[in-house]
């Protein structure tokens, strides 16, 4: 895949097909980065482990300690409150971007907390949604360039 093999040819002729930039010496020069992962516990105690940055992990993190004392069934209300959860989180992500600055690593730790995820679940309600992206949190200023991630 990296070292100029036929995985990594192949790789980069169907992202150049689909008009992607991807270059076999951008393969080449990819060097892994390993990081500790992003935790927390679980209903059963169990302790779940995700990906660190640049993946959106700590936002899984965040929806399932949100959605923990429901129970979810496959229904309106259901939906509903994922969808909530999912918007919450996302409004979280436009404020962290790629890079581990000490003010993003402090959202990540805040994200992974039960007692954090209490407070943001407070803007779940049953009963209504919201369109505006402000009552979320969002970072409704410039956007953070991530430079995007890719999974393979």
């Amino acid at each position: 895949m990296y070292g100029g093999g036929e995985i990594g040819r192949k790789f980069v002729q169907d992202v150049q097909a689909y008009g992607g930039i991807l270059t076999e010496k951008d393969l080449r020069d990819y060097r892994v980065e390993w990081r500790d992962s992003v935790n927390t516990t679980i209903i059963d105690n169990s302790t779940i482990h995700t990906m660190p940055l640049p993946s959106s992990g700590s936002m899984l993190l965040l929806m399932l300690n949100m959605l923990r004392d429901y129970d979810i069934q496959p229904n309106a209300l259901g939906y509903h409150r994922i969808t909530e959860a999912f918007k919450i989180a996302f409004a979280h992500r436009s404020w962290i971007g790629a890079e581990e600055t000490d003010a993003v690593k402090e959202i990540i730790r805040k994200m992974a907390m039960k007692d954090y995820a209490d407070v943001k679940k407070s803007l779940i309600h049953d009963d209504k949604t919201n369109s505006n992206t402000s009552f979320y949190e969002a970072n409704n200023g410039t956007d953070i360039d991530d430079h995007g991630t890719a999974h393979l």
